[in-house]
């Protein structure tokens, strides 16, 4: 009697197609991928198959045998799209809740002040 594998978690934490293009450009088999990685090559296969999630730590490994950086074959995740709530629809909110209000508006600038946008950079360090 054959055991069926559960389908992993979706999203996966990687890339397949990012490790198997990775793995062809580094002209190795997945025998040797296995090897480098200290692992079977049916775990490569999976991985490169969608069938197998990676973790975070066979991900380094893989990026480290296949001498790419370990970006490249992580899955790209999109923004969760923003929910429908008070802050969107300009009420104002207290503790969580609602508070029936509008938002106040944003303090006129003075003369001579300069308002700017920060860059990614600058609101990451804010936080």
């Amino acid at each position: 009697m054959r055991r069926t594998r559960k389908p992993p978690k979706q999203p996966l934490d990687h890339e397949p197609a990012a490790v198997k293009y990775a793995r062809d450009n580094a002209g190795l088999t997945q025998e040797q991928v296995a090897r480098l990685c200290g692992v079977s090559r049916t775990l490569i296969t999976e991985i490169e198959n969608g069938t197998r999630n990676a973790t975070p730590r066979m991900i380094g490994k893989l990026a480290a045998a296949l001498n790419c950086p370990r970006v490249v074959l992580e899955r790209k995740r999109q923004p969760e799209p923003a929910e429908e709530g008070y802050r969107s629809r300009g009420m104002a909110t207290v503790g969580g809740q609602a508070a029936g209000r509008p938002l106040p508006p944003p303090p006129a600038p003075s003369r001579g002040t300069v308002w700017s946008v920060p860059n990614r950079r600058e609101r990451d360090l804010t936080q």
